[in-house]
């Protein structure tokens, strides 16, 4: 959020566990650096345009967002269509394991890490995911 706030950055979220309206609740009252409920409507219209303007949710229950492939396929997709400098993964191991034959669960990890940072490089994004951070601008 600092990041959104100091520099301007536009954040894609991918969330497994929490729901968007978590998510937007918890930026909303850091934002506002109080509680929604004490908030006046003027305070949270400007704070629902700042978090619609910085942030893009994509829904990670539900089916659409299964594996680490399904996230790296639409934020390909989110990043032929705008510009985004960082990705948040919560949590990576919300994810669905799709495992090669033979493969190990540490070579999964592996593959999917690297398959990430390739994203990061050719994107110039940052990534968070797995407690990993990156500041590619």
């Amino acid at each position: 959020m600092l990041a959104s706030l100091k520099h301007n950055w536009k954040c894609i979220v991918i969330a497994k566990e929490n729901s968007s309206a978590d998510f937007k609740q918890k930026l909303s009252e850091f934002y506002l650096q109080k509680r929604i409920q004490d908030s006046s409507y003027e305070e949270l219209d400007k704070t629902v345009n700042w978090i619609n303007d910085h942030y893009r949710f994509v829904k990670g229950r539900g089916g659409k967002v299964r594996t680490m492939a399904d996230a790296l396929q639409i934020m390909y997709a989110m990043a032929d269509k705008d510009e985004y400098d960082l990705v948040f993964l919560d949590p990576y191991s919300g994810f669905d394991q799709v495992k090669k034959p033979g493969e190990s669960a540490f070579e999964m990890d592996t593959r999917f890490n690297s398959e990430l940072l390739d994203f990061t490089e050719k994107n110039r994004y940052c990534s968070h995911s797995k407690r990993t951070y990156c500041h590619l601008k």
